[in-house]
């Protein structure tokens, strides 16, 4: 049985449950038998509404995917994202409901000289909030005896990026940015034993702190005004990973993100996007627990549409869906993650403001492949003000 308020992802019930009864040692503890945590990439309800396609599209890009997308902020502006997840699992190891929270990007760009755009924001990075509770039991000499246990995380890793994009031309726009990772995930075990085998309950705790150095590059290339193809890559340094309980600590390869984009404006109405991405975490396989990682696939397509507007209002309407392969691996390898999405946003005070939802509805893993899936219902809000 499951019970929690949050969980990062399935890794966290496939490594957590089996390795119960087991011993381990500090660097398995370091990283708390769950991988890293589950992708979460740092986007606005636009972009979710339209299945993630961020990488680049026309209008104003308010996710932290390509440091070029950054000059299609034409004002000063601030806007803050804020999503929440309900999800259903079902496996062989664990069942039950789970629901989640949190803030995937707050951010300010300020643009200046009609060519140019500096931004600041935080973003998330990799989710490790989670609570997976189940029952086993212990083989002794004296006989079995069964306990429950319960594992705990909250936090994750997130990510403060400075990003500085310029218009080299009407047709090439180039971005960088420097990535500060940084986080902390309190990490429990709790273990209670059946009262007629006269065990005292064992608990533990561990904070867990994370940081490391990243960069990113993108591009934009508009060859003309109703089409953009978008590039960019990230890599970093490294992340350090460090117990405070244990003093362990432990250094990974920061792995290299690969995104190209498109966007094509079919009518002053309707704008289609496309997204591809490849991020190499299998290249810290080997330092993780068995089964590891896998790389990480992903594909975003999206569309809008104006339904309603005039110089001050509008309402757009949105619909899309993704295809990703997880990079951290379930028994039977990585999971696969499927979503549709719908979206609605509105522009107001002649753009000086806007308010953007998405719902989206998917499922992570397959039952008959991984021996545990999840469905899963996700919402995201943003708001965002600009000034003249």
């Amino acid at each position: 049985m499951i019970r929690s308020t949050r969980l990062g992802a399935l890794l966290v019930i496939a490594l957590a449950v089996p390795g119960a009864a087991a011993a381990q040692s500090d660097e398995v503890r370091i990283i708390g038998n769950v991988g890293l945590g589950r992708p979460a990439p740092p986007i606005d309800a636009r972009a979710r509404g339209m299945g993630g396609a961020a990488t680049t599209m026309h209008g104003v890009n308010l996710s932290m995917i390509n440091p070029a997308s950054t000059i299609s902020i034409l004002v000063p502006g601030v806007w803050i994202a804020f999503s929440g997840e309900s999800r259903e699992v079902d496996g062989t190891v664990a069942q039950g409901e789970i629901n989640t929270a949190e803030f995937p990007l707050v951010r300010m760009v300020i643009p200046f000289e009609n060519r140019h755009a500096v931004g600041v924001g935080f973003g998330s990075y990799l989710n490790q909030d989670w609570r997976v509770q189940f029952f086993d039991t212990l083989q002794l000499v004296t006989g079995p005896v069964a306990f429950r246990e319960t594992r705990e995380s909250e936090g994750g890793v997130g990510q403060f990026r400075l990003d500085f994009a310029t218009r080299l031309s009407r047709e090439w726009t180039l971005g960088i940015g420097g990535i500060y990772y940084f986080g902390k995930s309190g990490q429990s075990v709790e273990r209670e034993f059946e009262t007629s085998a006269g065990f005292s309950p064992y608990e533990a705790q561990d904070a867990i702190k994370y940081s490391g150095l990243g960069m990113s590059v993108g591009a934009e290339w508009r060859p003309i005004p109703e089409m953009i193809f978008g590039a960019t890559g990230n890599w970093g340094l490294g992340l350090n990973v460090k117990s405070d309980s244990t003093g362990a600590e432990k250094e990974f390869d920061q792995p290299l993100a690969l995104d190209l984009g498109a966007s094509w404006q079919l009518t002053p109405d309707f704008v289609l996007a496309f997204a591809a991405g490849w991020t190499n975490w299998s290249t810290i396989s080997d330092d993780l627990p068995r089964p590891g990682s896998a790389d990480h696939w992903r594909f975003n397509l999206g569309t809008e549409l104006r339904v309603l507007g005039n110089e001050n209002t509008r309402v757009l309407a949105r619909v899309g869906g993704r295809l990703a392969q997880l990079p951290f691996k379930l028994r039977r390898g990585p999971p696969w993650e499927r979503a549709l999405t719908l979206g609605v946003g509105t522009m107001f005070r002649a753009g000086l403001g806007r308010f953007d939802i998405a719902f989206e509805v998917g499922k992570r893993g397959q039952k008959d492949t991984n021996e545990i899936e999840e469905n899963f219902t996700r919402w995201t809000f943003t708001l965002a003000v600009f000034t003249r």
